[in-house]
């Protein structure tokens, strides 16, 4: 058991390093001449008197008014260049990008003060001046993207099941459901939104009346889409899963001897098979929850909805430097979910497991 915790702990710890060094990474990428400065001449202004008046700088692109300078002085240069009487302004130059360990380095070192210090990163919206600290919204977007996580796993998490077993029971209703399956799976998790605020649509020019919302508007926020969107992949992945559990159950020794036995079909599954596929049930259910978690990213982001997933792609936010703290927080359910469903395999199952 110590084993397992150890390694568990260790998988956590790599997963919220690898969050917190690839959210930095664009820190350590140069894409920015160091050698090389833009000039913007005022009329009548001349490249050449400006590059006489600062000794070990030379022309590069006389007609795009780029020059080169010492990298040493390239900062201290391009403010006094920026003060001649000719030059209206200076440019940085845009060049081929590269990566500098140095910054990144740098760069995580003040990520990880800035976490010490309690600072979490900040969002910045368009219509303010001041960013403001994730801290002071995040309750609320854990609150929003919960408000729908949750049930539409829970409604995924069921219908995969029973609709598993509907398959099992009902041989003829099963190759629908296989059908609709493979299909749904087929999908990509963007074009299952739209589909559905496209049937959101319908529905509400068939009313006459918005009774279901589809974008995120101030306080009004998309329940029903949401909730749809996380459940059915999941759902789909379940059903495939416990599908195959049953088929491969219903070929053992033990299903004829329950027949033998008088039992009837319901009362062999709902007896037998079942008890021998909850190892397949829990150790599926990890694995719907991090196809749900990608799904309330991409519905949050669709919706324009101001939660875990969706809030930095937000029509009305500038930038956003909290992203490795909302990330954090999503694998770490994802995290306790694997856990959690660990432990329930190693303590439930083999108390159920009954034998062939």
């Amino acid at each position: 058991m110590m084993v397992r915790f150890l390694q568990g702990l260790l998988v956590a710890v790599g997963i919220l390093a690898g969050i917190l060094l690839i959210s930095n990474l664009d820190k350590g990428i140069d894409v920015i001449s160091k050698d090389q400065i833009q000039i913007v001449l005022l009329p009548g202004g001349n490249i050449h008197n400006v590059i006489n008046a600062f000794p070990g700088t030379a022309i590069v692109d006389e007609g795009a008014g780029y020059i080169s300078v010492p990298a040493a002085k390239k900062e201290e240069l391009e403010r006094q260049i920026g003060r001649h009487k000719e030059v209206q302004l200076t440019l940085p130059v845009v060049t081929t990008p590269s990566f500098n360990f140095s910054r990144y380095g740098e760069a995580l070192n003040v990520q990880i003060k800035s976490y010490l210090d309690g600072d979490f990163g900040v969002i910045a919206y368009k219509s303010r001046q001041k960013p403001i600290p994730i801290t002071n919204s995040l309750a609320e977007m854990i609150k929003r993207s919960l408000s729908y996580l949750l049930p539409g796993l829970l409604i995924g998490v069921a219908v995969g099941f029973l609709a598993a077993l509907l398959a099992v029971w009902k041989p003829k209703v099963g190759k629908v459901l296989d059908a609709g399956q493979g299909l749904l799976l087929s999908l990509p998790d963007f074009f299952v939104v739209v589909l559905l605020q496209f049937a959101a649509i319908s529905v509400n020019k068939l009313v006459g009346s918005p009774v279901i919302i589809i974008m995120q508007f101030v306080k009004q926020t998309p329940l029903l889409i949401p909730m749809l969107a996380i459940s059915l992949l999941p759902a789909a992945l379940i059903y495939g899963t416990m599908r195959i559990a049953f088929e491969r159950e219903w070929e053992e020794g033990y299903i004829k001897t329950a027949y033998s036995k008088g039992l009837s079909r319901p009362a062999v599954i709902f007896r037998h098979m079942m008890r021998n596929t909850m190892e397949d049930f829990l150790t599926i259910i990890p694995r719907a929850v991090s196809v749900a978690l990608t799904s309330l990213v991409v519905v949050e982001v669709m919706a324009n909805i101001f939660g875990l997933g969706g809030y930095a792609v937000n029509q009305s936010i500038g930038y956003v430097s909290s992203l490795a703290t909302t990330c954090a927080i999503l694998a770490a359910f994802a995290l306790f979910v694997q856990g959690l469903f660990a432990l329930l395999r190693s303590r439930v199952v083999v108390s159920t497991k009954e034998g062939a």
